[in-house]
């Protein structure tokens, strides 16, 4: 005669109410943690681009030093012997590049445009997609030098020839370099800056100012131009006068 089986309990199992109660749950979890997470990704994000910004400006500062206190030419072609190698030097690719730890480099089709569309250099704001972009337009994932603050004006933009930022009446309240999906801000190219802020930044754009520090304005603000505004705060962020 065999043994008697031991008896052993069955392993308590869900009921349908409490997998759907934990279900619900992890929902309402996700629901709460998703944007969030998105927030935070975004805010780190947008410090990384202040970050970029702080850098070009110390860039700035350093040329100015090495050359008689003066800013690069947002094209630089009037001084390309000293890019050797360098058909078309830009104020980013080719003027600033030393600086920052880069070798001079045509703005397109070079590894300073490379390094641009890889997320690797400063003169990317992190923000930007680079979605359809490539070595032919990837500078329009980054920054623009204001071709407004002198030697040009709100009417006259001079491209060749390198800014004087000693002739600014108030440093701390000119902008230099902001986001944009251009490489130039002038009267006619505002848009660029706009279409950044609203794309990047929740409305936002970050700005580099004469005197280095870095600042964010509302996209209406910033639009306050495209206007040929009077208001003197508004000519004076943009021009240096």
């Amino acid at each position: 005669m065999l043994p008697p089986t031991p008896y052993r309990p069955r392993p308590a199992a869900f009921t349908l109410i409490e997998l759907l109660t934990v279900i619900a749950i992890i929902g309402v979890l996700a629901a709460i943690l998703i944007p969030v997470v998105g927030k935070v990704r975004s805010s780190a994000r947008n410090a990384q681009c202040v970050s970029n910004l702080r850098q070009i400006g110390s860039a700035f500062q350093s040329f100015a030093t090495d050359n008689r206190n003066l800013w690069p030419a947002w094209n630089e072609t009037n001084f390309i012997a000293n890019y050797p190698g360098v058909t078309a030097p830009r104020w980013h690719s080719s003027a600033l590049a030393p600086y920052v730890g880069a070798q001079p480099a045509n703005v397109q089709n070079s590894p300073w445009a490379q390094a641009v569309l890889d997320g690797t250099s400063i003169f990317r704001c992190p923000s930007a997609d680079s979605s359809g972009f490539d070595l032919n337009s990837a500078w329009q994932l980054g920054y623009a030098y204001n071709l407004m603050i002198p030697p040009g004006s709100r009417t006259s933009f001079n491209t060749l020839e390198r800014a004087r930022p000693s002739t600014l009446s108030s440093p701390s309240r000119t902008v230099v370099v902001a986001d944009s999906t251009n490489h130039r801000i002038d009267g006619d190219r505002m848009g660029s800056v706009i279409e950044a802020g609203n794309q990047r930044h929740s409305g936002k754009v970050n700005l580099l100012f004469a005197d280095g520090h870095v600042n964010s304005l509302s996209v209406a603000d910033a639009d306050d131009f495209n206007t040929w505004s009077t208001n003197p705060a508004t000519v004076l962020r943009w021009t240096g006068r």
